[in-house]
């Protein structure tokens, strides 16, 4: 076996594996890994801090804020970001994002006595939960000081795009969204009931899925609303017991439908509260999308920076719309999104 190689096993039956060998007691500098999700594993017989190794300038050619680790209670990969440091047990494997091919060394130095494994949350945290009745997922917002509506550097992180999924869940970033899909996100630990937070669902068809919610360590009288923007329901989840169960008719791939509130207060659907939080944005560089309109006839118009109407289109929305962008040059434009009940303009800056 070649030291810092990540190595999946099989078993024909439950048992143990022995390794045997010489302990590594060196740096180890893995083979030269592809752009992309690679397969790598702490070469040593004691504990590595992740965030450690994510920062060494060894690792410069990885994306610096995120693992991912296979739990086999999920039967899943799941995300861990440079900032919740944490512990790979001696020869765990794990996967990372190689930003450009080349080696990555583990330091002998960066290696650690105990991995800590007791760990008590005291964090403010709220977790989604989504099962088809065979399959369990979650995704996972951290409520922390100094957290921003926008990407926290190694504190988000990413739901594992090296391998396809049948169901998912994610949300997406209140400000600055790109598009990309968070199994962890961070926001601040104030004003909670200003940040509605856009929820993404992957899932086959006649499916029926299940909601549920973990809130931990949460303000007194805080409440956790799911709200369904096709059913125009909001469903409360912090209380025990409590769940959301619908059967979706056609296949679920992306935000637009779902989304999570913390509130004090009971919520209701009006057409200015909808307006406020749809989400429009970039998809790719040929593609606009809108995300977060109920059922219904829409509109949208695009303006360059002078004025000059440059798309006009209208569509029916089922809570996520793609709209296929012209030839158009660099620079800021305005999208003008009208339905029966509001009009909304928002910018956007295609590069």
């Amino acid at each position: 076996m070649i030291s810092g190689t990540g190595y999946s096993t099989k078993l024909a039956a439950a048992g143990d594996i022995s390794f045997t060998g010489t302990l590594n007691t060196i740096d180890v500098e893995t083979l030269s890994l592809s752009e992309g999700y690679n397969l790598i594993g702490n070469p040593y017989t004691s504990y590595i801090n992740s965030a450690t190794f994510l920062g060494a300038s060894t690792s410069s050619n990885l994306d610096q804020t995120q693992i991912w680790l296979w739990n086999q209670g999920l039967d899943d990969y799941e995300v861990k970001t440079a900032g919740s440091d944490w512990v790979l047990s001696p020869t765990q494997g794990f996967f990372v994002k190689a930003t450009s091919a080349g080696t990555v060394t583990f330091d002998k130095n960066n290696q650690a006595i105990t991995g800590n494994t007791f760990q008590r949350a005291s964090k403010t945290i709220l977790k989604l939960w989504i099962t088809d009745g065979e399959k369990n997922r979650y995704t996972k917002i951290d409520y922390i000081p100094n957290g921003t509506k926008g990407f926290d550097y190694g504190f988000e992180g990413e739901t594992f795009g090296g391998a396809s999924n049948s169901l998912s869940v994610f949300t997406h970033l209140l400000e600055e969204n790109q598009g990309k899909n968070y199994q962890v996100q961070t926001l601040p630990n104030t004003d909670y009931e200003t940040m509605i937070i856009p929820v993404g669902v992957i899932a086959a068809a006649d499916k029926e899925l299940t909601f549920t919610a973990e809130a931990m360590n949460f303000p007194t009288d805080l409440k956790v609303y799911l709200e369904d923007r096709v059913t125009n329901t909001f469903t409360r989840l912090d209380e025990a017991n409590t769940k959301y169960k619908i059967t979706v008719t056609n296949t679920l791939d992306g935000i637009g439908r779902f989304y999570l509130h913390t509130s004090q207060k009971a919520l209701s659907v009006t057409p200015n509260f909808v307006a406020e939080h749809v989400s429009i944005y970039k998809a790719n560089s040929s593609t606009l999308r809108i995300a977060g309109l109920s059922q219904g006839k829409a509109s949208v118009k695009l303006f360059n920076i002078l004025g000059r109407e440059v798309l006009n289109t209208s569509f029916t929305s089922n809570g996520l719309k793609d709209i296929a962008l012209p030839r158009l040059a660099k620079g800021v434009y305005v999208v003008q999104l009208t339905t029966g009940a509001f009009k909304v303009n928002k910018k956007i800056i295609l590069e």
